[in-house]
C-alpha cells in the first residue's frame, strides 16, 4: 500500500482506506488551538512528532469506530466533540480520546454486557471508608452508585480492549507516523 503518484500522501491505512497527512495536520492544528495545544512542544521536536503521531492514532481509532457504528446503523454522522484531556488521561490512549469524541460510541458501549459482581461492590466499599462510611454513608445508600462507577469503569476498559483488537487487525501506519510508543519509532520515549 504506497501513495500512487498525485495522490495524498497517506500516514494511514484502516481496513483499507487512506488517512492522508492533510487529515492528521488538521486535527493537530484544532488541538494545538485548544488550550491544552499550549503545553504541546513544537511540531520540530520529538514530542511533537510524537504529538503527531498520537494524532493518528486518533483518527485510525475514529475511523474504526465510526465505520462499526454505521455498520451496526448506530452512528449519527455527528463531528468529533473537542478533545476532553481530563478523560484521555484517565483512560490513557487513544480510546480515551475516541470515547470521549464520539457520543455513540459511549451509547453502543453501555449496552455491552458488562457484569458487575456484588463482591466487587462491597470491596470498593471496604476500601474507600473515607467516601463513604467515614462519611455516614451506609453501604445500602452507595451500592447502586459504586455499581454505576464500576461498571462504566469495566465498559470502558472492554471499549479499549476492543479497539486495541481491531487496531491492530485493521490499521497499517505509514513511515514516521507509527505508534509514539513503537520502538522503532526514533522519537520512542519509552525504552527498554
Amino acid at each position: 500500500m504506497t501513495d500512487r503518484p498525485g495522490s495524498p500522501r497517506v500516514a494511514a491505512w484502516v481496513a483499507g482506506k487512506p488517512v492522508t497527512v492533510a487529515e492528521v495536520e488538521a486535527r493537530l492544528a484544532t488541538v494545538r488551538s485548544t488550550l491544552f495545544g499550549t503545553r504541546l512542544a513544537s511540531p520540530g521536536s520529538a514530542e511533537g512528532r510524537n504529538a503527531r503521531r498520537w494524532v493518528t492514532q486518533l483518527l485510525c481509532a475514529e475511523r474504526i469506530v465510526r465505520d462499526e457504528l454505521v455498520a451496526r446503523g448506530i452512528a449519527g454522522g455527528e463531528p468529533p466533540r473537542e478533545l476532553q484531556i481530563n478523560q484521555a488521561i484517565t483512560l490513557g490512549g487513544a480510546a480515551a480520546a475516541v470515547l470521549a469524541a464520539v457520543p455513540e460510541l459511549g451509547d453502543w458501549a453501555r449496552s455491552w454486557p458488562v457484569a458487575i459482581k456484588e463482591s466487587a461492590i462491597q470491596d470498593y466499599y471496604r476500601r474507600n471508608p473515607d467516601l463513604y462510611a467515614d462519611r455516614g454513608i451506609s453501604y445500602h445508600d452507595a451500592r447502586d452508585r459504586i455499581s454505576g462507577e464500576l461498571r462504566q469503569a469495566a465498559t470502558e476498559r472492554a471499549v479499549a480492549t476492543w479497539l486495541d483488537q481491531r487496531m491492530a487487525r485493521d490499521t497499517v501506519l505509514a513511515h514516521g507516523f507509527e505508534h509514539p510508543a513503537d520502538p522503532s519509532n526514533p522519537d520512542a520515549a519509552h525504552h527498554h
